[in-house]
């Protein structure tokens, strides 16, 4: 975790600019619209595509957003990890990083606001399906954000299968498609929300 760490903390620094691009207004997340500068680098960066780059849309109401990884357990999922930071900009651009989510994965926020990236984890030291085959199903589109509801930016599943049965991210709140015998299937969500964190 700490290579992919380093690399998503590169390029949210390399592609801050991108932050004043944004046109869109509503409340919404999407891949970050790239250009050839912006996806050498990127490729240069991150050769195995292990990090996505998206931009952010919230409004005023905004106060923190976390950072989830999921576990598929009997047919729903089950919160293993997360990690959230406080928020109050209204739009900029986050890089999450991961490789076996099972491991956990990394977030880093850059925003026009700020002068330095909000760093956000949920890691865990894990071996447990290491030598299984893997897929990955990622958004690829906008996606509107609703407060307090979970945005998944990726379903991995690990299997002995030789071909394993792979739904999309649209599927998320139908955990029981997942459940298709495979030794594990795991889900990394962003959720925004209005409350404040605690200072406990």
């Amino acid at each position: 975790m700490k290579k992919i760490f380093v690399v998503i903390c590169a390029l949210s620094l390399m592609l801050s600019a991108g932050c004043t691009k944004q046109q869109n207004s509503s409340m919404s997340i999407q891949p970050s619209k790239l250009s050839q500068e912006e996806t050498d680098i990127k490729n240069l960066l991150d050769p195995e595509n292990q990090q996505q780059i998206f931009d952010y849309n919230v409004d005023e109401q905004v106060k923190s957003v976390a950072l989830r990884v999921y576990c598929l357990k009997d047919g729903k999922w089950e919160m293993e990890r997360e990690g959230a930071v406080a928020m109050n900009d209204l739009k900029g651009r986050f890089v999450v990083g991961f490789d076996k989510m099972y491991k956990g994965a990394n977030i880093v926020f850059k925003s026009e606001h700020l002068k330095n990236s909000s760093v956000l984890e949920a890691s865990a030291d894990d071996t447990s399906f290491d030598d299984l085959g893997t897929t990955t199903n990622k958004i690829s589109g906008e996606i509107n954000i609703e407060y307090e509801k979970d945005i998944p930016l990726a379903i991995q599943y690990f299997s002995s299968k030789p071909n394993i049965e792979a739904y999309g991210v649209e599927d998320f709140s139908h955990p029981e498609k997942y459940d298709a015998g495979h030794e594990a299937v795991y889900a990394v969500t962003i959720c925004f929300s209005k409350k404040e964190l605690s200072s406990n």
